[in-house]
């Protein structure tokens, strides 16, 4: 999932722990074939609404997202692909939970390769990862400022 998501061919892979807390697994929908199953995705509902609707309420998850925004600036516009970490751990969630998490995080970033990750997210709730709080954090990021403005996230205007 994560090699189709470099590639451009999926927007989201979302991972979980494995029952024995021994490996990191792909979550899937309910007979899916992978994690992002648009075909399950309400009408009306876009992919990045339906990715955060993909992410339990009382469960961290590992997830990547390839956010698609538009730069403006003294170059004119230019849509870029920002392939990005969520390290999803509700504040419910069990504390087990939230320390396997914690120490498998680093290992499987490593692993997948911290250059390929434009930018790590940190969400307890829905709040931490909304269209606003996102773009403010990529309009911070030093290559953003020097190259003008976020003016469209995920193919909106904002």
């Amino acid at each position: 999932d994560f090699t189709q998501l470099l590639k451009g061919k999926t927007k989201f892979a979302i991972f979980k722990l494995s029952d024995d807390k021994k490996s990191v697994i792909r979550d899937l929908p309910e007979d899916a074939e992978n994690t992002e199953n648009i075909s399950a995705k309400p009408e009306g509902t876009s992919t990045y609404d339906y990715f955060v609707s993909r992410l339990p309420e009382n469960e961290p998850r590992f997830a990547f997202y390839n956010y698609c925004i538009t730069i403006e600036g003294g170059y004119g516009r230019a849509d870029r692909d920002k392939v990005s970490f969520v390290s999803w751990c509700p504040e419910y969630s069990a504390i087990k939970g939230k320390m396997i998490h914690a120490s498998t995080k680093s290992g499987l970033i490593k692993h997948l390769g911290e250059n390929k990750i434009a930018k790590e997210f940190q969400a307890a709730s829905e709040a931490d990862i909304t269209q606003d709080e996102i773009v403010e954090q990529f309009n911070a990021m030093g290559n953003v400022k020097v190259a003008g403005k976020i003016v469209a996230f995920e193919g909106e205007e904002i």
